[in-house]
């Protein structure tokens, strides 16, 4: 049963139960945020008086009632329990200001106007927090106050839990008794990612514990408001006058060489065209493949490293090369398209006659091969606003970072040495794995319930006996081996300098350091050569700007 089901239902039998036992629901003198007498009270809130304002998890909406007649506020209370509900119903049901809804929180946040205050008395925690956020920061206004309490250690003493997935915690009943329910409690740096995430501003957290005596249980109190929204708006009516050409080149990269193909005017270009209106850089770089040479790429498999602008008869020219990291297909020509003859070319056999923007995108992606072009300036993409760059052991990552299903099916790393080389390891030829007999990257599959993180550190400490601090997720890469069904791989970079031929071999043949160019001469895995060449060609961009030929060291006379 799904933990918010499981929920709902045990919080129906609670209300069952305190009906048949004809519990009072009696009013209360303050908000006490689930520790009775604990600072602070309803002043968090703000000035109530004429606010719309939800109580998210009502239960018997004592809380809420109290705001309406002390703080003149008007209110409305949902609670999915339908015996919760009744019981608010015969005793709040008359009460003006007080509207009283049974049914799904988050189906009710996407349906109502929005709320000046949103509140929730220890009722957040029993809804996913992935589903219930986008909701909250919809339904609040700008500027809006949420308040809400979490666990922060239940009856046992228990802390919160390091990720954000449900867990099973106890739920008492009066009398004797108790019920399990699923609850989110993971640590406040968590919630406060989440918060951030989804738009609010955290303006506190405070631990709400008892004064005395052996109860454990305490609660953490989030303050929080929803950012206001700058607005923009166009000059004029009127649209820009155009005065720039903005394109893309695709850089097609495999083992037999770069793909080149011959336009109907005689020159040797990559793929890749003119951006169309409404599309991004990316989208543009996978139609123009498909377009072009009937190649398929997804999005993911799309890395931009940076513009290149220069200028042709008084108008701005604007290049954007691309990494195509992954695709399916034979290149062939296209009916209707001007592009034909498309060939894998090794860098040491480039034809001659090659299209300007192709020659300084090939030249932004590989600053040292010795092509002549046009001189254009070239502002390269940071990698850090393409990928996480928080280290795999930081415990306060972003919950979008936490691995899951879709993040990958096993992991792999890339490790760097301080001179761009790069760590491969033969596979062995006589086993049923995938692409054997190759050079490939250290890495394997999760064992258990362990996440990609934790599967990474562990076959970088079995495969080479090394632990490698500061792990950076990278990419994704798509596989399909001859003994494996296709899958998706999760990409790692870490850097280590130390000799690769006094690492234990417990499992392949040996590990070796190689540079990119080396590479060309390997047999390597496909998926993994691609990675490396797109990880290569960011440090290159990163590192470089682009001259003319006959300014760059080693170019020749």
């Amino acid at each position: 049963m799904e933990p918010e089901q499981a929920n709902i239902e045990a919080w129906e039998r609670y209300g069952v139960h305190h009906i048949g036992r004809r519990t009072p629901v009696p009013d209360v003198e303050r908000i006490d945020w689930g520790v009775p007498g604990a600072a602070p009270g309803a002043e968090v809130l703000g000035d109530l008086s004429g606010k719309r304002v939800l109580d998210l998890g009502s239960g018997i909406a004592q809380h809420a009632a109290h705001l309406v007649r002390e703080h003149g506020a008007a209110v409305d209370a949902v609670d999915a329990s339908p015996g919760q509900y009744q019981r608010a119903c015969d005793r709040y049901g008359e009460l003006s200001g007080l509207c009283l809804v049974l049914g799904d929180a988050v189906e009710h946040l996407k349906s109502a106007e929005p709320y000046d205050v949103i509140y929730s008395i220890g009722g957040v925690p029993y809804i996913d927090p992935h589903r219930l956020l986008p909701a909250l920061a919809a339904a609040l206004k700008p500027n809006g106050t949420l308040c809400f309490t979490t666990l922060e250690t239940n009856s046992l003493g228990d802390g919160p839990s390091p990720s954000m997935s449900a867990r099973p915690e106890i739920l008492p009943l009066t009398g004797g008794g108790e019920l399990t329910v699923q609850m989110w409690v993971p640590t406040p740096e968590l919630w406060a990612d989440l918060l951030v995430e989804h738009g609010f501003l955290v303006e506190g957290i405070d631990l709400l514990k008892p004064s005395a005596g052996d109860d454990r249980v305490s609660y953490r109190l989030f303050r929080a408001r929803r950012r206001t929204r700058v607005s923009s708006r166009p000059r004029t009516s009127r649209p820009p006058v155009a005065h720039a050409a903005l394109g893309v080149a695709a850089i097609v990269h495999g083992p037999q060489g770069l793909l080149l193909g011959q336009h109907r005017r005689g020159t040797w270009e990559l793929p890749g065209g003119s951006v169309e209106p409404g599309e991004t850089l990316v989208q543009a770089v996978v139609r123009e493949l498909r377009e072009e040479t009937g190649l398929r790429a997804r999005p993911d498999d799309v890395v931009l490293l940076g513009t290149l602008l220069d200028h042709v008869s008084g108008t701005l020219r604007i290049t954007v090369p691309a990494v195509v990291t992954g695709w399916e297909g034979e290149p062939s020509g296209q009916p209707g398209e001007s592009m034909g003859s498309w060939r894998w070319y090794p860098p040491e056999q480039f034809p001659d006659g090659l299209f300007e923007c192709s020659a300084q995108a090939i030249t932004a992606w590989r600053p040292e091969l010795p092509v002549d072009r046009p001189p254009a300036a070239f502002t390269p993409f940071a990698p850090a606003l393409r990928a996480p760059t928080r280290p795999v052991a930081d415990e306060r990552r972003s919950p979008l970072e936490q691995p899951d299903s879709t993040e990958g099916d096993s992991a792999a790393v890339l490790i760097v040495n301080s001179s761009g080389q790069y760590l491969l390891h033969l596979r062995d030829a006589h086993k049923r794995i995938c692409d054997p007999g190759a050079w490939s990257l250290v890495g394997g599959g999760p064992e258990g319930a362990e996440s990609l993180d934790e599967t990474i550190v562990r076959e970088i400490r079995e495969e080479t006996g090394l632990v490698i601090p500061d792990l950076v997720p990278y990419a994704r890469a798509r596989t399909a081996g001859p003994h494996v069904s296709e899958g998706h791989i999760r990409i790692y970079v870490g850097y280590w300098d130390g000799d690769a031929e006094s690492l234990p071999v417990t499992e392949g043949i040996m590990f070796r350091w190689f540079d990119v160019d080396t590479m060309e001469q390997l047999n390597m895995c496909t998926w993994a050569h691609r990675m490396i060449l797109a990880h290569h060609s960011e440090r290159a961009a990163s590192e470089n700007t682009l001259l003319p030929a006959a300014d760059r060291a080693g170019s020749g006379t």
